[in-house]
């Protein structure tokens, strides 16, 4: 499915507009590109907001260019850390008038197939 969205994005010419991530990094490895944590800038280990990684200005202008935002994996992402991606997306969009900063979230995955690390799951089933 990341697959074929990524080919769609080329073929349409707008690839720059998107960045694919996946939950973990053997799960990142396998699509040949980084984990969420790593292109938004937010540690792994729960903590202090304040202990993110800076906007730094390569983050600022990646993020500048790029409306979409695929997520594999989706099942292994907890609450706390889809909330905290939409607080840094705000930010690294300068736009708190939009949920993620107007970032369009496609999340990839089975949520029944791994739950997240941490306690509360994005999504429990019936």
């Amino acid at each position: 499915m990341r697959q074929t969205a990524t080919t769609w994005f080329k073929f349409i010419g707008r690839e720059r507009e998107l960045v694919t991530t996946a939950s973990t990094g053997t799960a990142a490895v396998s699509i040949g590109d980084s984990t969420l944590h790593s292109a938004i800038g937010i540690p792994v280990e729960d903590g202090d907001v304040q202990r993110r990684s800076p906007a730094t200005p390569q983050r600022l202008k990646l993020w500048s260019e790029r409306r979409y935002l695929i997520i594999d994996e989706i099942s292994m992402i907890d609450c706390k850390t889809f909330k905290r991606l939409n607080t840094e997306l705000v930010k690294l969009k300068s736009n708190k008038d939009e949920l993620f900063g107007g970032v369009n979230i496609i999340v990839l995955g089975d949520f029944l197939q791994f739950p997240s690390v941490n306690t509360l799951d994005l999504y429990l089933g019936p």
